[in-house]
């Protein structure tokens, strides 16, 4: 699972490249391995809500309207396109 992962951004919209155009070097490679850490906690190659919420542990309902904010296409799930553009929100 932890290849299909990184193979990812690979496949990323032209739109996600740009984003991550933003980010250095040592940046993108901290965001790829938090991704695939979280992912590989969470069913598929997404991060779950749980999963989230475990590793951005905030008070209330502010760790869920977080996820909410990453997770902009409504699924339920991010993917790695998703977790690279909230980021850079």
């Amino acid at each position: 699972m932890g290849n299909q992962v990184l193979k990812q951004e690979e496949k990323l919209p032209e739109v996600s490249k740009k984003v991550l155009s933003q980010f250095g070097k040592d940046e993108i490679k901290l965001i790829k391995a938090t991704f695939k850490d979280l992912a590989m906690r969470s069913p598929g190659n997404t991060i779950d809500r749980t999963t989230f919420l475990k590793h951005f542990p905030l008070p209330g309902l502010h760790g869920e309207q977080l996820f909410d904010i990453f997770d902009n296409k409504n699924t339920g799930v991010i993917d790695f396109s998703e977790f690279v553009s909230g980021f850079a929100k």
